[in-house]
Formats: C-alpha cells, sequence, structure tokens
C-alpha cells in the first residue's frame, strides 16, 4: 500500500470536497500516505483498502501509484517555524528548478459514524496509554448511545493528555472525535 499517494487531483477533492465519495472512499484516500496507516500489519491494511476500493480511486484520478525507476532520489527534510515537515525530493538527473515540494497536508475532517468513533477513541488509547487504559477501552467497547460516548470522551481525552501522545496530532483527533459527534446528535 505503501506505493500509492493521493494525486494533485486527490488532495483537491479532499480540501474542497469537490467530487462525490462514499465513507470508505474518502477514508481511504485520506489515510493511504499517512505515516499511521503505513504502520498498520498488512492484514489490516487489505481490510481498509481491498483492491476494488483502491480501482475505483485510481480510475476516479485520485490515487496513483509509484512507479519503480532505478534513478537515485535526493530527499531533504525540512521542518519550519511552527514544526510542519516539508520534505523534497529531486531525482539526480532533474535539473534542481523541478524539485518537488510536499508539505504534509492538515486532514479534512470527516463525520465518523458511531462505530468508527469508538474505534478511533480505542486505538489511540491502546497506541498512547497500553494497559493503564485497558478498562477505559473496555468500557468504550460496551457504551452503545450517543450519551454514554460523550461521557467516555472525557475519560478519553484526559487519559491521552497525560500519554506520550503528540499535542498537535492530540488536537487533530480531539477535532475529528468533536465534529463527528456533533454531527451524530445533530
Amino acid at each position: 500500500m505503501s506505493h500509492f499517494f493521493k494525486t494533485e487531483l486527490g488532495q483537491t477533492a479532499l480540501q474542497q470536497r469537490s467530487i462525490a465519495l462514499t465513507a470508505r472512499q474518502r477514508r481511504l484516500l485520506l489515510l493511504i500516505d499517512h505515516e499511521d496507516f503505513k504502520g498498520l500489519d498488512q492484514d489490516y491494511k487489505a481490510r481498509i483498502a481491498p483492491t476494488e476500493l483502491l480501482q475505483q480511486l485510481i480510475d476516479m484520478g485520485l490515487l496513483a501509484q509509484h512507479t519503480a525507476v532505478n534513478t537515485p532520489q535526493i530527499s531533504t527534510t525540512l521542518t519550519l517555524q511552527d514544526n510542519e515537515q516539508v520534505t523534497l525530493t529531486q531525482s539526480a538527473h532533474m535539473p534542481e528548478k523541478q524539485m518537488a515540494l510536499s508539505p504534509l497536508a492538515e486532514p479534512t475532517l470527516e463525520q465518523l459514524p458511531f462505530a468508527e468513533i469508538q474505534q478511533v477513541m480505542i486505538e489511540t488509547l491502546t497506541s498512547y496509554c497500553g494497559l493503564m487504559a485497558r478498562p477505559l477501552i473496555q468500557n468504550i467497547q460496551t457504551i452503545d448511545s450517543l450519551q454514554q460516548l460523550k461521557a467516555c470522551q472525557m475519560q478519553w481525552i484526559t487519559s491521552l493528555q497525560e500519554s506520550r501522545m503528540p499535542p498537535e496530532q492530540l488536537n487533530q483527533t480531539l477535532k475529528l472525535i468533536n465534529y463527528s459527534v456533533q454531527h451524530l446528535s445533530s
């Protein structure tokens, strides 16, 4: 899966919602070249990104595959003032003017269904809090109402604030959860 990347059209479609996508297509497009997705095991990636779904996004021009060319690549990662990382990639045979600039784009918020909100909460607790969060994880797994979810959300954010989760990632995940919960209750 790491040989797929969002095209310029794919980036635009996510930012401007200019192309109608199913929830699964949108989720895959958001995740496909994200470092968290690259860290998942192959079985989980295969469930999130089945071949037919990948092909749909490729056919729409939203995803592309890296081609295996044996030209040496020169990569440089820069960190800007606000800790945003930018990777510069240049083929050894390319003139310097054609160097590609690819900033790590801030993901667009997507309304998640109830089960996916639970899954995001469980995955972040598992990744960043470990065994200390086991009772909360079990509690989140058993909830079945929005009211119970909101109650768990306070414990969830408190646990993650005390974890090793980077503040920027915590903030973005919290925005996603709040956005989804808000749209579920309306």
